[in-house]
């Protein structure tokens, strides 16, 4: 069982698009990536944000 997981969190612009390798790489070293997708992509409401990683 792979227990070694990496969250990659991007800012309020959202998700950049070096992720789609950057995830591609950690995937390949035996990592399983979470990329979890926030809204609104327009300015930051943390309760919201709060919501999509609980």
């Amino acid at each position: 069982m792979n227990n070694r997981n990496v969250f990659l969190i991007h800012g309020y612009n959202g998700i950049p698009k070096i992720y789609a390798w950057l995830e591609k790489e950690l995937r390949k070293m035996g990592y399983n990536v979470i990329i979890p997708e926030f809204e609104p992509r327009e300015g930051v409401i943390y309760e919201q944000w709060k919501k999509t990683l609980y």
